[in-house]
């Protein structure tokens, strides 16, 4: 990609993340415009892609708004809220407790594979607007995950190797935003970095329930329990999220583990609530 192509990119990122980030918060373009020092018609060219920001106008609007200034380099961005104008269908509006920035493992994979387009469609198809999912704070439901995983499916497949590859971009989503200061502060102490990944994950919303249930020096056990407001019978009987989530779950620690590199934990599973136990429970073991 040339100088000119990538310029191209940025301006229309951050047109699109203006445009986004106004439909989360309800502000018409005449209200934002002037905070910004632009009229009305300058703020629909800059959204449309055909005007550039100065530094200072996308840091006066990342102050105004709460935006990260270097979500222009990653084309989403998290909102100091959960709260979005963007409705969503009433299937998906109802116990809202998972983050968007929970599924971009999926979302990313589906991009990557398909490109933008294609997410897009699902999002459509589904109803949604794909604006919504750029706002890594706005939050979903599991009916959400369930058609999201389902649809995705359809398109990718749920073989081993379409798992690896979701997780090894959740592995490296993290690694390098959320994660990062931890990994690079605690990967010579495996145990203790997987339990503040634990507590991560259980940032993202509470659909899941994950806790360290016992920890040593060289071993931890970390328990996923489903949410007490989700069927237990569903989850296990629905076809496709059945099959790739507890393959994704097992996948997504054990890469996790391996990616740090630091000393080598090993995974068993010693409880799986997909087989028909209250919870799914692994124990990692640093090896000898």
């Amino acid at each position: 990609m040339n100088k000119t192509e990538t310029d191209s990119a940025t301006v229309n990122r951050i047109g699109h993340i203006l445009y986004a980030t106004r439909k989360h918060l309800g502000v018409n373009q005449t209200t934002l415009a002037p905070q910004l020092g632009l009229d009305q018609s300058a703020l629909s060219r800059v959204e449309s892609g055909k005007q550039m920001l100065s530094a200072p106008q996308w840091f006066t609007f990342c102050a105004i708004t709460g935006v990260q200034p270097d979500s222009v380099t990653r084309g989403y961005f998290s909102l100091p809220t959960a709260l979005s104008a963007i409705r969503l269908p009433s299937r998906y509006n109802s116990e809202r407790r998972t983050r968007v920035r929970g599924i971009l493992p999926l979302l990313e994979h589906t991009k990557q594979a398909l490109g933008d387009a294609a997410i897009d469609e699902i999002l459509r198809k589904l109803k949604v607007d794909p604006d919504f999912v750029m706002n890594m704070n706005a939050q979903v439901n599991f009916n959400f995950i369930l058609d999201l995983v389902s649809e995705t499916a359809l398109r990718l497949g749920s073989s081993q190797a379409a798992i690896d590859r979701t997780a090894d971009i959740a592995t490296r989503l993290d690694s390098q935003n959320e994660l990062a200061p931890l990994i690079a502060a605690f990967k010579t102490q495996p145990i203790l970095l997987m339990t503040l990944v634990v507590q991560h994950l259980t940032s993202l919303g509470s659909d899941f329930s994950y806790q360290v249930t016992a920890s040593s020096a060289t071993q931890i056990d970390i328990s996923v329990q489903p949410g007490d407001h989700l069927n237990a019978t569903e989850l296990r009987t629905h076809e496709v999220f059945s099959k790739i989530y507890p393959s994704y779950q097992r996948t997504f620690f054990e890469q996790f583990a391996a990616s740090v590199g630091g000393p080598t934990l090993s995974l068993v599973e010693l409880e799986s609530f997909f087989n028909g136990a209250a919870r799914t429970l692994y124990r990692m073991t640093i090896s000898a």
